[in-house]
């Protein structure tokens, strides 16, 4: 399997509902392998995707092939105790959630369905020996559902290209972050950040074809500037002057990191779940190293 399509099996749009309130985002599917106590399947976005919220809904395909993907061979996922599934990174700064998976597929997929989701795990996560061969700018993929835009009939999310903003093998402003120049909006937080080159690519001072891809980070936020403007009077009262907002085209990540340190919280608080043969009947993980 190509790395695209592992980046697009991997992606998962959220929707989270709590009275009138929604949010929508975009999460991918890791498994935190632990030495001890097994591993745990989860969904990784962002802390202000799901905080504050009860109810979670998500879509998942039956298809193996996307090309097949069709409404009717999707699951809708629905879990009403949100907070009860949720960790977050342990420093409240760091924008961060691991959603568990195991709970939601268990209240929802018990008649021996198969789900196709492919995780991006462990192996994929940019390590020390990548970012030392990273240039300052490098070209990166970011996946995920921006304005919340999606295939829908397919359950496909939407790609879009951008570099690195400042050098991701460096903290930006000393925080565990970088930035990315890529068009980002609402419904982007969550998404993950490949490191994605094709057909040829430099590591070590040569040049080498083929395909490489990295997870690197999360998108987080956007960067935005205030435009002033005047305002025209209509017959309902405004002010009249407003101030508006616009992207400026430039994304934060946190990066990936923080992803093994949100592990390792998990990991103390014994949220993990042994597999076993109910979770491989309903859940075909497919690892990315298969």
């Amino acid at each position: 399997m190509s790395a695209i399509d592992k980046m697009a099996r991997s992606t998962v749009r959220i929707e989270c509902f709590d009275g009138d309130r929604m949010s929508v985002g975009s999460s991918f599917y890791s498994v935190f392998p632990l030495r001890i106590l097994g591993s745990v399947p989860v969904l990784i976005t962002n802390r202000h995707v799901v905080e504050g919220f009860r109810n979670i809904r998500i879509v998942l395909s039956t298809a193996s092939d996307p090309r097949q993907a069709t409404p009717e061979r999707c699951r809708v996922l629905e879990y009403d105790q949100l907070d009860e599934v949720v960790h977050f990174h342990s420093n409240p700064n760091i924008d961060l959630a691991a959603i568990l998976l195991r709970p939601i597929l268990d209240r929802n997929v018990d008649d021996g369905s198969t789900i196709y989701l492919h995780d991006i795990s462990v192996h994929d996560f940019a390590s020390e020996a990548i970012e030392s061969q990273l240039r300052f700018v490098e070209d990166v993929l970011v996946v995920g559902y921006p304005q919340g835009q999606w295939d829908e009939k397919r359950n496909i999310p939407l790609f879009r290209r951008g570099i690195t903003a400042s050098p991701a093998m460096l903290d930006y402003n000393g925080e565990s972050k970088f930035l990315i120049d890529c068009s980002v909006f609402p419904g982007s937080s969550g998404s993950p950040v490949f490191l994605y080159n094709f057909p040829a690519f430099v590591e070590n001072g040569q040049v080498n074809f083929g395909e490489r891809f990295a997870l690197l980070g999360v998108v987080s936020s956007v960067m935005l500037h205030y435009i002033k403007g005047t305002v025209k009077e209509f017959d309902i009262p405004t002010a009249a002057a407003a101030t508006s907002r616009m992207p400026s085209n430039l994304g934060v990540v946190i990066k990936v990191r923080e992803i093994l340190n949100l592990a390792e919280a998990v990991a103390r608080n014994g949220l993990a779940t042994q597999p076993n043969a109910d979770l491989t009947s309903t859940f075909n993980r497919k690892s990315t190293h298969d």
